[in-house]
């Protein structure tokens, strides 16, 4: 049998060569292909894996927890407004007193002696006891107050008169809603003039005083002023 040819033999060792390069190329595709993992069926596993998360999210308790915010409260600031510049009179918020009543000194012309009467507005001339006593008795200030009807008149007494002796009497009485006369006081009491007081107002009457036009009964305040010259001095 005749030999090959060197440039024979290097074609034969050609073709051989990428006949094997190309089967090994074929196995290693065939290998993957057939160890490759399938991939998973688009339409049977998604509906399953969707109804499993619903029902969870059915069967699964809801729990709302509340998270305390803190609020911050932010004072105002003060707004610095500038100083007048003009004076501002001083306010006096003190309530005003009503100026005290002057009682006239006893005068006396009469040397047999003369007897002054009037009635009196003002309890607390007679004292705090005596203002405080009519406070607690009668609590409510009526719109018109007693007044006394006609005058009356009391004479001197004789002691007194004697005497030479003259004095200021007030006599604090209770008024019923009829105008009568229920209790008497006297401020001060003394045993000449006392009797000839209490003696003159047994009989008087007065109008009562009256809330709303309604009479109701209040207190009156009727000053006796005795006044007589002094006797010669011995």
């Amino acid at each position: 049998m005749p030999r090959a040819k060197p440039h024979e033999r290097r074609v034969a060792w050609a073709l051989v060569c990428s006949g094997a390069f190309h089967a090994l190329m074929g196995l290693s595709a065939a290998a993957w292909i057939a160890w490759r993992p399938a991939p998973p069926p688009k339409h049977d596993v998604a509906p399953v894996l969707l109804h499993a998360k619903l029902e969870d999210f059915r069967a699964a308790p809801v729990t709302l927890e509340l998270i305390p915010v803190e609020r911050t409260v932010t004072e105002p600031v003060p707004i610095l407004m500038p100083a007048p510049t003009l004076p501002i009179p001083a306010v006096n918020d003190s309530p005003r007193r009503p100026a005290p009543v002057v009682r006239p000194n006893i005068a006396a012309a009469d040397p047999n002696g003369s007897v002054v009467m009037g009635q009196l507005e003002d309890p607390s001339l007679l004292g705090r006891i005596v203002a405080a006593r009519l406070g607690q008795r009668y609590t409510a200030t009526p719109d018109r107050e007693p007044r006394l009807i006609g005058s009356l008149i009391v004479p001197y007494p004789p002691e007194a008169r004697q005497a030479r002796v003259s004095a200021r009497i007030a006599a604090v009485l209770d008024i019923d809603a009829q105008g009568a006369i229920t209790n008497i006081s006297l401020v001060p009491d003394h045993r000449w003039f006392g009797p000839a007081v209490m003696d003159v107002l047994k009989d008087a009457r007065f109008t009562p005083a009256e809330i709303a036009s309604h009479p109701v009964p209040y207190w009156a305040i009727v000053e006796f002023v005795f006044a007589i010259p002094p006797g010669p001095s011995s």
